[in-house]
Order: structure tokens, then sequence, then C-alpha cells
């Protein structure tokens, strides 16, 4: 094990030694509920949940409503009896809930209203706190609708401890997640584990708001800067500073921690670009590329959203290992999109190529356009549009690579009016692409939401093209999940040596590898290396069974449709990159 342990300690980050006999996985959305349900029925001690959000649907009234925490549903005198009888028998529980403030607060009926009383019946032992991204401030706190704020930033990580068990996961706490939305989850019982995390939710909670008893939400009165009306520096500062320290004290406890009989490792990993902490990313473009080179390492890649930096799709495509990649889509059905012939097509907007070349027309030129003659451009036209705006996006990245980069007023606000104009007229262009990207968690969703999926399509057309380009289909094979009634959310990174002896390695956690979970979200991820012979058999099971339903990606063949793709939609995912 210590030969293992000095080639993964990454710099900076805590590692817990454990018996794999102490991790469990879990397999499915109603395995998850039945054993949060379970755990939080027996607590003692502790519970503290962090998640983007808490649901209101009849399955969170129940996994609320077990022995410890039954007054949510206020039937009756007796139901709150069973409570106080509960509570008594277990005077050292205390409980917090971090969600994310834009989040767990939008709409009439949300996350606070439904724990508010539960927060009511016991103001002293129980606690919501609201984590506000300190980038969502000034002119956008303002104007951004409450579906569209979410974009800017989020508390986006999942883990949900009850007493010295610990559950990491992408799921958060509501209905579809416990019935047929797809995520992922590990179950870990270790005490050290578990106060490190409950640590982490503390340390996130007291720079956070927090609901009071009344329904109000104020400032913790242990945050030293307003998130988004104080000092932005100063708090990013704060929090980057405390996040550190924790993670350096734990690392410095856990050094001398005893191996005997431990056969995994773990790594807890903390992310938030927003602050400067980079510490997620980072061990993920070295575990792609730098994993034990005295064997050779499958690597499998799943994620609900993905949108690859520049750095993330550069690790993928110059490793040498063989790399699979399952995504959240639709079956592409790339024969079925119907594309524009030059020969059949009127040709109103001659010499449009030629113009935008020269610099002589602007996006919203090329938008009013296109709206206006009923996108009636040919292939050619398109081709050259878009190289264009491909040699835009291949320019250079920002020197910092720690500051998110933010689109000024004009920009975001042209961005979200071709997105609706793209809306318009969608269905009426493309009827079979409207059915793309089905497994995506926002396909059928209302106004901005609904084109969720199709923008993340375009990314991931984006790298196709990247795959082509670089002559690597041998090599990196993705998958899209197509399962029936299912939408997928799962993320994580699987890596299987071909020696029997050889270690697992795993990352599971609230990470897409997406452009802003690096830049934008708080996020919490965890690395598990083991030589446990029945866990390693767990975790390849894990993998297979969720990659038993992806249905292969041609490439050429996406690569030859990818202005199947609406123009407004790949137009407004190229300026919203660093926001998806």
């Amino acid at each position: 094990m210590s030969a293992l342990v000095e080639g993964l300690v990454f710099k900076d980050n805590p590692f817990f030694y454990l018996n794999g006999d102490a991790v469990s996985i879990i397999r499915s959305p109603d395995e998850f509920f039945s054993k949060l349900k379970g755990l939080v029925g027996t607590a003692k001690t502790r519970i503290h949940f962090a998640s983007l959000y808490f649901g209101t649907g009849e399955k969170e009234d129940e996994l609320v409503r077990c022995d410890v925490f039954p007054v949510l549903c206020l039937l009756s005198f007796l139901e709150v009896s069973c409570f106080l009888e509960s509570f008594s028998k277990n005077s050292d529980l205390r409980g917090t809930v971090l969600l994310d403030y834009c989040r767990a607060s939008r709409g009439e009926s949300n996350s606070c209203t439904k724990l508010l009383s539960l927060k009511k019946q016991f103001p002293n032992r129980f606690d919501v706190a609201l984590f506000h991204s300190p980038l969502l401030r000034n002119f956008w706190k303002k104007v951004l609708p409450q579906r569209w704020n979410e974009i800017i930033g989020v508390q986006h990580m999942k883990i949900y401890v009850i007493d010295d068990c610990i559950i990491i996961s992408g799921a958060n706490l509501s209905t579809n997640y416990f019935t047929n939305r797809q995520d992922r989850y590990v179950l870990l019982r270790n005490a050290n584990l578990a106060d490190f995390y409950v640590d982490l939710i503390n340390l996130v909670a007291r720079m956070s708001f927090r609901l009071t008893p009344n329904g109000a939400v104020t400032l913790h009165d242990s945050c030293p800067e307003h998130p988004y009306n104080g000092s932005y520096s100063r708090f990013c500062k704060i929090l980057k500073r405390d996040i550190q320290c924790l993670l350096e004290r734990w690392r410095t406890k856990q050094q001398n921690a005893v191996t005997h009989n431990c056969d995994t490792v773990v790594y807890p990993l903390v992310q938030l670009g927003a602050v400067g902490l980079h510490t997620d990313d980072q061990v993920i473009i070295q575990f792609v590329r730098d994993t034990d080179q005295s064997d050779q390492y499958d690597l499998y890649l799943a994620s609900g959203y993905f949108n690859p930096t520049r750095a993330y799709a550069d690790a993928l495509l110059n490793t040498s290992k063989h790399c699979h990649l399952l995504l959240a889509s639709r079956e592409f059905e790339m024969n079925r999109i119907v594309m524009m012939d030059d020969a059949t097509v009127q040709r109103p907007h001659a010499g449009l190529a030629h113009q935008v070349a020269l610099g002589e027309i602007n996006e919203e030129d090329i938008a009013e356009l296109l709206e206006s003659h009923d996108e009636g451009l040919s292939n050619s036209d398109l081709l050259e549009i878009e190289r264009q705006l491909t040699e835009d996006q291949e320019a250079p990245e920002p020197r910092n690579p720690e500051q998110a980069k933010t689109l000024s007023t004009k920009d975001l606000s042209e961005a979200f009016r071709l997105l609706e104009n793209a809306m318009a007229s969608f269905t009426q262009k493309d009827p079979q692409q409207e059915r793309s990207a089905q497994s995506n968690g926002f396909y059928g969703a209302k106004g901005f939401s609904r084109q969720v999926p199709h923008i993340y399509l375009s990314y991931v057309y984006d790298f196709l093209n990247d795959i082509v380009r670089r002559d690597q289909q041998h090599r990196l094979l993705l998958t899209e999940y197509a399962r029936d009634g299912w939408t997928f959310h799962a993320k994580g990174i699987w890596l299987r040596g071909t020696k029997s002896d050889s270690p697992y390695y795993t990352i599971i956690g609230s990470s897409n590898f997406g452009c802003r979970s690096i830049l934008r979200d708080l996020e919490s991820q965890l690395v598990m290396v083991t030589e446990n012979g029945a866990l390693k058999r767990e975790l390849q099971n894990e993998c297979d069974s969720l990659f038993m339903f992806g249905k292969r990606i041609i490439t050429t063949d996406v690569v030859r449709n990818y202005f199947g793709v609406n123009f407004f939609i790949r137009l407004v995912a190229r300026l919203l990159k660093n926001y998806f």
C-alpha cells in the first residue's frame, strides 16, 4: 500500500486509509433513496448534507418523514409526539443541510419552504445554509431571471454524512434522482473521513446565508464579508485561505495514520475556480496523463454535461490510454438530420461568407439576416461562418486560468437573444433534432432550459471534430446513454489496468468535467485507489452496468452532419462556453 500512496499523493490534498470492505457501491436511484432513508432513520449524532437543492416532491417528504425528522409532515399531533420521543432519545443529534442559495430559494415552493418547519421546531439543532456564489453580483444579480442566474455559479457538492457514514455522489435530493435519473453513489464507513466532510460543510456554511425560524434568510454571523454586496476579492481570498487551511490541517493529521490491514486510499478534492482554488482539475489532468506507468490502463469517463476545457480535451487527446466516454444524449440518428443542399436552396445571401471573412458583417447582422430570410443559407455560407467562429474560439486563453471568463453585458444579452430566436424556429426547421439529447436532464424543460441539451450536443460535436482532426478515432470511443424512460446524470472516471494485480482507480463526485465545473461552481470529488479484490470487481461492475446502455457514436457521421445542430445554438454555445 505504501508504494501505491507514494505514486498518488497529490500536493496539498489529505488522504485517508481504509479497508475496501468499508466501501459499498450503490447501483440505482431507488437503492440510493432507501439507503439514505435508512441511515437518516437510525442517525444518532449528526446529519450533514451538501446538495444543489432539496426537492419538494413526495419522495422528499418520505425521506424527512422517517422517525428522526417526521415533523415536516405535521399531519397530526401523534406524528409530532413520535418525533419528540425519537428526538429525546438522540439528544446529541445535530443537522446541517448546505444548499445553493439561488436554486434552493427559487419559486414559491422550494427547498427553504420544505425545510422551514424543521428549522422552526429545532432552531438550535438544525441549520439550513445557503451558499451564494461571489460571481453573481452587481448588474447580473439584479437583472438575471431566477432560472438563468445559476449559470453564473452554484454550490454543486453532493455529500451526505450520517454519523460515520458518507455517501459521495453526483445526485441531488429530489424525486427524479430517487427514481429514473441515473447517477453514481459510493457509501464509505470511516469516522475520520466523515469528520473531514463535516468540517468542509461547516466551513462553507459559515461563509453562507442561513435560514431563520421565521423564514427569513440572513448572512451567517461568522461570515466576514458579504458574498455579493461586499468586496469580491476579500471574500474570495478568505474562502480560498480557509479551504486550503482545512486541507492542509487534515493532510498533516493523516500523515501518521495507521495503515495496517488497509488496502484502499481515498483523496477528497475541493474545487472553486471562482476563488482561485483549482486542486480538482490539476489532479484530474495528472490522473489522465500520468497514472502508474508499469501497466497499460483503459480509461472510462462518464459525464451528463460534456463541455471539456481545452486542457481536459488535450489531456484526453494526448494520453496513450484507450478512452471510452459515456455521455448523455439521445440516439443521434445522423441519417435523419436534414441537411441543406446547394443545388436546391435559394441563395438570397450571395457573398455573405465573403463579407463575414472581411469583417463587414458582425454576429448581430448574421442573426438578423438568418431570421429575416428564413435561414436560407447554403452549406458553403455556413461553413465559412463556422470557420470564422472557430478561429475566434481557438484564440489564446486568458493568461490567468484561475479567473472565470466574464462576458460583457452586451455579449451575454446578445447570446440570450440569439437563443430565443433559435427556440422560435427550432422545431419548425428540424423536428428530428428536437428529440435530440432526450437523456439530458434539461430535455423537455421550458424556455431557456429547453435548449440546454442542444448546447451540450454542440460541445460534443466540437470534441468529435478534434478527434477526427487528430486521427484518434481508434483510441477515443464515444457512446451515448440510451435507456428508455431514463435520464443520465452519472459522472466520474474509472481506470482499469490489464494486470490482475494492478490497483483500480476511480473518481466520483459532483464535477461534470466541464468549463463551469472548473471556473464557476463549488465542487467536491473523491479519488479512490484500491487493491481490494472484491471492491475492484464492484467498481468494474458499476462501470459495466452504466456503459452497457451506451450506443457507439460514429465520428465520421457526426462530423459530416455537424451542421444538423441549429446555427443559432452553435453560436450561443460558443458565446456561453464558460458558463456550461
